[in-house]
């Protein structure tokens, strides 16, 4: 087992014994709040209000625990910088 994994497996344990609620913020701008339940080599498995999520690590850009944020405890979004799910972008061909 790589470090890198053995690095990530012990963030995601701590997460799971502890209950711990997080953020996970997907590639395409999408946050989603909830608990990790479980996880394995591809996938995590997420306990959230509408109800349990799979979610492929491939997606996901950043977990953050939510109970250890900085003194802006408000999650900032940015309507401009954010990408929408709904629309994809257009290629412009000359």
């Amino acid at each position: 087992m790589n470090e890198s994994f053995a690095d990530q497996e012990s963030f995601l344990d701590s997460l799971i014994t502890g209950h711990k609620p997080v953020n996970i913020f997907l590639v395409n701008g999408i946050r989603l709040s909830g608990t990790i339940r479980s996880y394995d080599q591809w996938v995590l498995l997420l306990d959230s209000p509408t109800g349990m999520q799979t979610i492929y690590k491939h997606s996901v850009s950043t977990v953050q625990d939510s109970e250890h944020r900085g003194p802006n405890k408000a999650v900032q979004h940015d309507p401009d910088t954010a990408r929408s799910s709904h629309y994809p972008r257009r290629r412009v061909t000359p």
